[in-house]
């Protein structure tokens, strides 16, 4: 009927969208990754007289990097089943902020031994992506608490910050892709 049709037209929709995506990172990592060529040499030209630009130069190439990383990795999970498995929520969350929060003062709040069945990377993935955004929009005295309990049914991860929030207008597009 008609609704098995849209729903084939938007599976069919999304799965370009993800193929897209991920066929544009691909050709953006051989420009980015000249330029990381190109700005390596001329750190040595211009490290002593231009530290500035070159820093802010770095940043930018860093922050496009982290960009077409996250594409990629969006690509690849839009592509590909979860491979679900017993999860040791601490141990991944302790993973994540050792990689991520260098400068964060966290408190987790996880009861030892406490699993759940998931996919390690996408996991990983999102529980890093919070850690970012807090690490970018809260500021020098960023906090970030992460608490997990378990109830009869299911298990809650709770992420909580002090930075400014989502804006109001953003929160119906909180997860919409980037």
């Amino acid at each position: 009927g008609p609704y098995a049709y849209r729903s084939q037209y938007l599976d069919s929709f999304r799965t370009g969208r993800v193929l897209f995506l991920g066929d544009a990172a691909h050709e953006l990592c051989a420009p980015l990754a000249r330029i990381r060529t190109a700005l390596g040499i001329l750190e040595t030209k211009l490290a002593e007289t231009e530290p500035a630009l070159l820093s802010s130069i770095e940043a930018d190439t860093a922050e496009l990097a982290a960009l077409v990383d996250e594409i990629l990795a969006f690509s690849r999970a839009g592509n590909r089943k979860p491979a679900l498995q017993a999860v040791d929520l601490e141990s991944i969350v302790r993973e994540v902020l050792a990689r991520e929060s260098a400068d964060l003062k966290t408190e987790i709040s996880i009861p030892a031994g406490l699993t759940a069945v998931s996919d390690p990377r996408l996991l990983a993935r999102a529980i890093g992506n919070l850690v970012r955004n807090v690490a970018v929009h809260a500021g020098p005295r960023a906090w970030l608490g992460i608490q997990a309990e378990e109830s009869i049914h299911d298990i809650s991860i709770h992420v909580t910050d002090n930075g400014p929030g989502v804006p109001a207008g953003e929160l119906a597009r909180m997860f919409e892709p980037f």
